[in-house]
């Protein structure tokens, strides 16, 4: 049973990694800034390139076609972010000889682990949004944006996400350096989940596998509310929502019981204080 102190405790840190999220994002917003010029320039080559979505949504074709885009990239930036934030870290802070504490605390690392998703997620939200509100003006392409069912898929895909992340994660605190590992799996996330390619034109093999990606569903339900402007009740009794719970919670276990495994591995071969 968890005590009301290690529940503050916890709160505690989730609150400090939240803070610290936006002392980074002060501290490096040159960088920031030009991130967000890099990944605008990129989305103008993806729009440029690739088939046509084909869709029910009242928009033209040519609308529909960057909307869908639109709304992939989008949602890939946050991938882009989520994967490998948590190996990110921990490389960081092994690099730099701080992860033996952290992972000594009272919290553990992972509820350090979640106050940095959280963090991330919000910084994210802001700076990402930016960039969606400039592809919205710069192609004046529209999107729908029901608060409540957006909020609630969106938060549902990012949950699965970084349950993978957290997978990564425990690899890091083994073999140090995954940098390679995670920047194929983001990219591939990019063709494989749909984000600017149907999947509809993959081998059928190559879309049972893309239909098992943390990203896809969500995705596809995303593009339902915000392109074809289909009622969240219609999502419900479709089914596509509780398949998304599923593949998100299966991620989270996965992601969570594979970071405790690793960790346990490391902390019997001493690697946690080892760079």
């Amino acid at each position: 049973m968890v005590k009301p102190p290690q529940i503050l405790n916890t709160g505690y840190v989730v609150y400090a990694e939240i803070v610290r999220e936006f002392i980074m994002l002060k501290r490096y917003f040159l960088e920031a800034v030009s991130g967000l010029v890099m990944v605008y320039i990129l989305f103008l080559g993806f729009f440029f390139s690739g088939q046509t979505f084909r869709s029910a949504s009242p928009l033209p074709a040519d609308a529909t076609d960057l909307a869908h885009r639109a709304v992939g990239f989008i949602l890939w930036l946050f991938a882009l972010n989520a994967i490998g934030h948590f190996s990110n870290a921990i490389r960081d802070e092994a690099q730099i000889g701080i992860m033996e504490q952290i992972a000594l605390s009272p919290s553990g690392l992972i509820a350090d682990m979640w106050g940095r998703a959280i963090g991330k997620t919000i910084v994210d939200c802001l700076t990402i949004g930016l960039v969606l509100i400039t592809i919205l003006i710069t192609t004046r392409i529209s999107l729908s944006f029901p608060p409540l069912p957006v909020a609630i898929v969106f938060i549902l895909t990012l949950s699965g996400l970084y349950g993978l992340a957290f997978f990564f994660g425990g690899l890091t605190l083994i073999y140090k350096r995954l940098g390679n590992v995670t920047i194929v799996i983001r990219f591939a996330f990019l063709i494989l989940t749909g984000a600017v390619t149907p999947i509809e034109t993959f081998p059928t093999w190559l879309q049972t596998i893309a239909k098992t990606l943390p990203m896809t569903q969500g995705l596809k339900i995303l593009r339902q509310l915000m392109i074809e402007n289909i009622p969240f009740t219609a999502v419900v009794k479709s089914g596509d929502l509780f398949w998304l719970i599923i593949n998100s919670a299966g991620y989270i276990a996965l992601g969570l019981i594979s970071f405790r495994m690793f960790e346990g591995v490391a902390r019997e071969r001493g690697l946690l204080g080892v760079y």
